[in-house]
């Protein structure tokens, strides 16, 4: 790791143990077997996979192999695979190298081809969890691709770095720098991104794109945030009148569709977490079920405001019968209960609520209630949602909640007054965390208000296990963290745009190595890596002036 901070810090067109010969902009690069971190610009091309991979060696620029996609899908064909989700992945991989390949920075005369390719799975099991091995090995000779992995989807990750390696050189495909030997694994195991679909609703079609670039970044989580306050457009097999919250008919996900992204993330590595946010953020299940949300017309002008109703029997039977179905629709091991922005003034504006609590004894104490509602929440989803890990926003707790560590695992998301110190006080105390500080992993800031627009550069430098004092045993419970879409200004039209590629920085922060430092170190890496998430249909927008026309 030492050799990794060194390279870091070194200023682009730096090499660690090789040489550059430079003349103007364009370098000639002769890399000895040695691990760097990319200094290098677009025009050189650095080829090294994105992100950085833990530990990565190379032979020289010169030693060129042709890549031959036909007869490499022919060996594949002969592997004993015993997975379907890894014999679609060798298919889809082997066409992206066929079309969207970069075009190679100099000319290569490759000496060889490389026309067989070897897959070794430990566990063929086709099942997600947060415990999944994403680790693996891929070596690639002047002849032969050979990938090693614990599991199915590591093997994936392997087959995304070789895509990565792929070059275009006229009619053929190309790898440089043979002989390459990549062992890699992720520093976090949750590496997510929020979409929210609530406040616009986001097409099939849109989510699983979406999707596709998160693969080619090696992100692990979509933290689906389905419904809230503006609209509700999940339809419910034991309550489909619930979706009558949604803005229209047609923008609503029917329970096939949600099979749908599930079985299409998982193709790709990808878990998916669903939110179903209470007792907050609810004015939307009015729709369908008016009686069980608070009643508060001097604090309705921010829609967000009135919560469910926790006075109302009726209330606890809707919250145990959608997570009933959600369990059914969502098979993660995660499911995210909200729990963020209770407006304690809501409930005070309703008599029926206030008359509750005096029945209970709460007097005007609305931290009782939120206790209370807390308190049946996690007993019905323990029923429902058995064997599950329950996640809950940071607020749940800062409210003076009192959950213990299995109980939940805790989001913090609150940037201020100090989410480092949220983070420290939370993991000495058990709890396990995931981290999305709404000043830099807030994607979607920068439109209304004055906001400052979040640039890739805060993304990257934003670390999760900055500022702590945590022995080992406690950094192994901050799990990860998330780069959030939230949708009040994000819809179908410029979700790619406002995600790619500042995500792509947020990837290489949760992926590579902490001791990575320099934004100047990853600018022409960035870039590069953003080329060729357009090359392959992602609308990515640009991080600097230049041209993808060699994609």
């Amino acid at each position: 790791r030492a050799v990794f901070a060194r390279a870091a810090a070194q200023k682009p067109g730096a090499t660690m143990m090789g040489r550059v010969v430079c003349v103007l902009t364009l370098c000639t690069i002769a890399l000895s077997h040695t691990v760097r971190y990319a200094p290098f610009t677009t025009l050189t091309g650095d080829a090294t996979p994105f992100p950085f991979p833990l530990h990565v060696t190379n032979g020289t620029a010169e030693a060129a192999a042709s890549v031959d996609i036909e007869r490499l899908s022919r060996s594949a064909r002969r592997l004993s695979m015993n997975s379907a989700i890894l014999r679609r992945g060798v298919e889809r991989y082997l066409v992206l190298m066929q079309t969207s390949s970069r075009q190679a920075p100099v000319p290569y005369k490759p000496t060889s081809t490389i026309a067989t390719i070897d897959i070794e799975v430990q566990d063929t099991s086709e099942t997600l969890s947060p415990e999944t091995d994403y680790s693996y090995s891929l070596s690639v000779t002047k002849t032969r691709v050979a990938i090693a992995a614990k599991s199915v989807f590591g093997a994936l990750y392997a087959l995304e770095s070789f895509s990565q390696l792929v070059e275009r050189e006229g009619a053929q495909r190309v790898v440089r720098a043979v002989p390459w030997h990549i062992e890699d694994a992720p520093r976090f195991a949750h590496r997510g991104v929020l979409i929210d679909s609530a406040r616009h609703f986001l097409p099939k079609r849109d989510i699983l794109a979406h999707l596709d670039a998160m693969s080619y970044n090696k992100l692990n989580v979509l933290h689906w945030h389905i419904v809230d306050a503006q609209s509700f457009p999940l339809i419910l097999p034991s309550l489909p009148e619930l979706s009558r919250g949604a803005y229209a008919p047609d923008e609503r996900y029917t329970p096939e569709d949600v099979e749908e992204v599930v079985s299409y993330a998982r193709d790709r590595g990808i878990r998916v977490v669903v939110e179903i946010d209470t007792p907050g953020h609810t004015a939307s299940w009015r729709v369908g079920r008016p009686n069980i949300i608070t009643a508060c017309p001097q604090h309705s002008a921010n829609i967000n405001n009135p919560p469910l109703d926790p006075s109302q029997e009726e209330t606890f039977h809707v919250v145990r019968t959608v997570l009933r179905d959600v369990a059914r629709m969502f098979p993660d091991s995660y499911v995210h209960l909200g729990g963020d922005e209770v407006d304690f003034a809501c409930w005070n504006e309703s008599q029926r609520v206030v008359e509750f609590m005096a029945k209970k004894g709460f007097g005007s104490d609305f931290g009782q209630l939120y206790q209370y509602y807390v308190d049946r929440l996690l007993k019905i989803a323990r029923e429902e949602l058995a064997g599950r890990t329950l996640v809950l926003w940071q607020d749940v707790r800062d409210d003076g909640v009192a959950v213990s560590p299995r109980d939940a695992v805790l989001f913090v998301w609150r940037a201020s007054p100090d989410w480092h110190k949220e983070v420290q006080n939370m993991v000495t105390s058990g709890f396990r965390v995931l981290v999305s500080d709404d000043d830099k992993w807030y994607l979607n800031i920068g439109f209304t208000e004055g906001a400052q627009y979040v640039a890739w550069e805060d993304v990257y430098n934003n670390d999760p296990l900055a500022n702590l004092t945590l022995s080992h045993e406690e950094e192994q419970r901050v799990l990860g963290g998330e780069a959030c879409l939230w949708g009040e200004q994000i819809a179908a039209q410029n979700i790619q745009e406002k995600a790619w590629p500042r995500t792509s920085a947020f990837a290489e922060r949760m992926w590579s190595s902490g001791e990575f430092r320099s934004d100047a170190a990853l600018q022409p890496r960035l870039v590069a890596h953003r080329c060729r998430l357009v090359a392959r249909g992602v609308r990515a927008s640009p991080i600097d002036p230049g041209t993808c026309s060699r994609w």
